[in-house]
C-alpha cells in the first residue's frame, strides 16, 4: 500500500519523543496538542467506550475531530443504533465507509457466495469489510493523522502500545490516545460524565465486533477474550491494525 509523506519536522525520533511527553500530560493537554500539531487528523472509532471517553472531551473543549466509522455490514443492531445517537448527540462530522462491492450482509454473502467467509476466509472477510474500506477513507480524506481507541490493558498486540506511532504500513502517524488507561479508568470517566455508550456493554459484552465472532464474557475473562472466539485465543485484532499486503477481491 502507498506511503504517505509526513511534514518533515515528524520524524520517527521526533515521534518516540513526543509519544513519551504527551503520556504524561492530563488528557486535555494531551488533546490540545494533537490538535494544535498533527497534520489532517481524524478519530477512527466504532463508539466503543474509549472511544467515547474521546469523542467526549473533545466537545468539552470545543474541538472538532473528523470521524471515520467503519460499517462492516455485520455490526450488531444495538452498535448503529448508538453510532447513529452519538453522531446527532455530539454532532460529529462522521463520515461511514462500508464494503465497496456490496451495501448490507445479505448482498455481500450472495455476491461471494459464503455465509461464513468470517471463518473459512478471514484474511478475506477483514480485506473486504474493513480494511479496503479503511484504506479508501484515509486516502479520500486526505488523512495523515488517525485516533484509535486501543489501550495496553487490552492485551495480545496492545501490550506495549506508544501513544503516537508510524504505522509501518503506510507511515501515517497512529494516536493511541488511551493507551495508558485502564479498562477502570475508562468507564469511571464515562460514568462521571454521563456519557451515552453502546448499550451491549450491559449485556456482558466487554468489548463489541462484529455480530459474528462477538460473544459476552464474565469477570473471569479478559476484555477482549469475546472476540474472535472462533480461533481459540490465537487470534486479537481485526486486520485493521495489522494491514498488510491487498487481499484480492
Amino acid at each position: 500500500m502507498a506511503q504517505v509523506t509526513l511534514p518533515p519536522q515528524f520524524t520517527p525520533e521526533y515521534v518516540a519523543e513526543m509519544s513519551e511527553v504527551l503520556e504524561k500530560m492530563p488528557l486535555n493537554d494531551m488533546l490540545s496538542w494533537l490538535i494544535n500539531n498533527l497534520p489532517s487528523l481524524f478519530q477512527v472509532t466504532s463508539f466503543g467506550a474509549t472511544g467515547m471517553v474521546i469523542i467526549h472531551a473533545l466537545s468539552e473543549l470545543h474541538m472538532k475531530v473528523p470521524v471515520i466509522f467503519l460499517d462492516t455490514l455485520y455490526h450488531f443492531p444495538e452498535t448503529i443504533d448508538h453510532a447513529e445517537a452519538v453522531e446527532e448527540r455530539y454532532e460529529i462530522d462522521a463520515r461511514w465507509y462500508r464494503c465497496a462491492t456490496a451495501s448490507n450482509r445479505e448482498e455481500f454473502e450472495r455476491k461471494y457466495k459464503c455465509d461464513d467467509m468470517w471463518i473459512s476466509h478471514p484474511r478475506r472477510y477483514e480485506w473486504l469489510t474493513k480494511v479496503e474500506p479503511l484504506e479508501r477513507g484515509l486516502k479520500e480524506n486526505n488523512v495523515l493523522s488517525w485516533v484509535t481507541g486501543r489501550r495496553r490493558d487490552q492485551g495480545g498486540l496492545r501490550i506495549h502500545l506508544p501513544i503516537l506511532e508510524i504505522d509501518p504500513a503506510d507511515g501515517r502517524i497512529k494516536v493511541n490516545l488511551l493507551a495508558h488507561w485502564t479498562k477502570n479508568m475508562v468507564w469511571e470517566y464515562l460514568k462521571k460524565h454521563d456519557i451515552p455508550y453502546n448499550p451491549l456493554f450491559d449485556k456482558n459484552y466487554a468489548s463489541i465486533g462484529d455480530i459474528v465472532n462477538t460473544i459476552k464474557t464474565d469477570s473471569s475473562q479478559t476484555e477482549r477474550e469475546g472476540r474472535f472466539f472462533q480461533f481459540g485465543g490465537i487470534k486479537t485484532e481485526c486486520g485493521i491494525h495489522v494491514r498488510t499486503a491487498v487481499v484480492e477481491p
